[in-house]
């Protein structure tokens, strides 16, 4: 990544590629994009969400608990992973509440479809997503960590990926930097918001707005000038918000 390329951290998008366009028509392509994962899954188009994002000349992905959910099921039960146990997963991520019927319905595909079912691009983009990105100033994950003070290389990537409430119970910085992350819907921790809608304590910023559920879809940007600035699409706006600088 140059560094003068702007760093655009954006949250949670589930499935919501018009949202998501308009956020990359509003910031441009000459930037650094860190996306936190939860491409898939809610929302309709999954499958056009990782297109978008397959085209952008400088970006790093993440890894998000959905993503984790649909590779397990797809590829379907193992040595250490029982049918009865696929099967009772399976119709959990089917489920309105997590939508992976609407993922499987963008690409095309029935409720019984396997890994073999997904095309090649896809499968690659899935199973190449990274567990966290750090670069001098930040340290961004999708769900939170264990605890601040353990090397992120040694952090249980489930823990990573799912973590919620024993992480917002101990929101600290991760050796100096600040910690960015998503997963938790941040309206539903109205104690640890700020004036803005986003998570921030101890220099940790949750930034899932739901772009699901509430129709707002964040992105932080680190500028050339170390300025942290908040945008947001708001769906019932039609329109991308300019927030400011991150506040308390």
């Amino acid at each position: 990544m140059s560094p003068r390329l702007n760093r655009i951290i954006v949250g949670d998008i589930h499935g919501h590629a018009r949202m998501l366009q308009a956020l990359l028509d509003f910031h441009g392509v000459q930037n650094h994009y860190v996306f936190l994962g939860d491409y898939i899954d809610r929302g309709p188009d999954a499958r056009s969400v990782i297109d978008l994002i397959r085209q952008l000349p400088s970006k790093t992905t993440l890894a998000g608990n959905h993503e984790q959910m649909m590779i397990k099921i797809l590829k379907g039960p193992g040595k250490l992973y029982g049918k009865q146990q696929h099967a009772v997963e399976k119709q959990a991520w089917l489920s309105r509440a997590n939508g992976g019927q609407e993922t499987l319905k963008s690409f095309g595909l029935p409720t019984n479809a396997t890994w073999a079912d997904l095309p090649g691009v896809y499968q690659s983009f899935l199973t190449e997503l990274k567990l966290w990105y750090e670069d001098e100033d930040v340290l961004c994950v999708h769900a939170g960590l264990a605890d601040a003070a353990t090397s992120i290389r040694n952090q249980d990537p489930d823990t990573i990926l799912w973590t919620r409430a024993h992480w917002l119970d101990h929101l600290r910085p991760y050796r100096g930097k600040r910690v960015v992350f998503g997963h938790t819907i941040s309206s539903s921790r109205p104690d640890l918001c700020n004036s803005q809608g986003l998570i921030y304590k101890n220099d940790c910023i949750g930034i899932d707005t739901s772009a699901w559920y509430c129709g707002v879809l964040t992105s932080l940007v680190i500028d050339q000038q170390q300025n942290w600035l908040v945008y947001q699409y708001h769906e019932r706006q039609k329109r991308v918000l300019s927030l400011g600088p991150l506040t308390t």
